[in-house]
């Protein structure tokens, strides 16, 4: 029960906060409806709100002492503060609820990783084909699929794979890709499905990345197709076409991917795909949580942790009462305060 002067801890889901200054201005309108309409009429207030959801820590502040917190780093990928808006208003004046209450400001006063960090960190996306097979075989079998429906539509048809192969011209791929209904019909797909992918606000941004995307894929995947047929030619038939559809797989995989990692850092100078970025890089350091100290006059304490690198633990069922359940295999984790402790004050009476 609500009492006059009750300090409240609200844990939530996700930052909505955030969200909600990041283009969904109503993601906000149902933490405002609680304290409109349940906490503050029972002259209590929420001095804090943390939630998960974003795999960091990030700490907003306003005048007051209120803290909105994100503290996500429980073991999941590591997701970039660098867009991070150097300021909430929460409610957003452009929340459509007309009972929302007054906007109050809260800076941004710490993350981690830093920003500084966030950046640096992006360029690890190009080890993107060494660190996720199954996307190597997806990037693979696309640039397959894309190769032989424009082989196939210029097929004619009693000509044989291996002679079409060995009289391969630019303009003929170009013809098959956009003239044939084959690889016009892959071309269109591909077009739709990076169009959706890059999640750009409008949908200029968004069809013209989604466009460029395919035909930086399209560009790489003919030259592929046209190197190999020609530098294998030496080759035999069948051996000859069997080369050449390995080639475009093993060839097309490796150059695919790492066209799409550079995608990735280019599209996040945009501030899209960022998340895809640093999911792509598997990153399990800068992991985080926060300890809290409730004192005897009121008074919420802070301590946010910082651990930096993971650490892989082994469950040990022999041993005394007292030892632990579970120790490190190698390093045990080498714990640190992001920040100095953080004090909330409670609500004044």
């Amino acid at each position: 029960m609500l009492r006059e002067g009750d300090s409240i801890i609200l844990c939530q889901a996700e930052p909505s906060w955030v969200k909600a200054s990041l283009g969904e201005p109503n993601a906000y309108e149902h933490v405002d409806f609680m304290q409109r309409e349940i906490v503050e009429p029972h002259g209590a207030q929420v001095r804090m709100a943390i939630a998960g959801d974003h795999h960091h820590y990030a700490r907003y502040e306003a005048d007051d002492g209120r803290q909105l917190i994100t503290s996500g780093g429980g073991g999941a990928y590591l997701a970039g503060t660098h867009h991070l808006p150097s300021e909430v208003q929460v409610p957003p004046k452009s929340a459509t609820d007309i009972d929302k209450s007054e906007p109050t400001t809260y800076e941004l006063a710490q993350t981690y990783p830093s920003r500084a960090q966030s950046k640096l960190l992006r360029a690890g996306v190009m080890s993107l084909p060494f660190k996720n097979g199954s996307f190597w075989a997806v990037v693979g079998a696309i640039y397959l699929v894309q190769s032989w429906s424009v082989l196939l539509g210029l097929r004619l048809t009693d000509q044989s794979m291996d002679s079409l192969l060995r009289s391969l011209r630019w303009d003929d791929l170009l013809s098959g890709l956009y003239l044939r209904p084959l690889g016009f019909l892959v071309t269109v797909l591909l077009v739709l499905a990076l169009a959706a992918f890059n999640g750009a606000p409008g949908p200029k941004r968004r069809w013209g990345f989604g466009i460029s995307h395919v035909i930086a894929h399209q560009v790489l995947g003919l030259a592929t197709v046209l190197g190999l047929s020609q530098g294998l030619d030496g080759l035999p038939d069948p051996l000859y076409v069997v080369a050449v559809t390995v080639g475009i797989v093993g060839v097309g995989s490796l150059l695919g991917s790492w066209l799409v990692a550079l995608y990735l850092l280019i599209a996040d100078r945009f501030k899209m795909n960022t998340n895809e970025l640093f999911a792509a890089q598997h990153i399990e350091g800068f992991n985080n949580f926060i300890r809290m100290h409730v004192g005897a006059d009121g008074a919420l304490t802070l301590y946010p942790v910082a651990i930096e690198q993971a650490t892989t633990w082994q469950f040990q069922p022999e041993g005394s009462d007292s030892d632990p359940w579970f120790e490190p295999v190698a390093e045990p984790p080498d714990p640190r305060l992001i920040e100095q402790p953080i004090r909330i004050e409670p609500l004044a009476p």
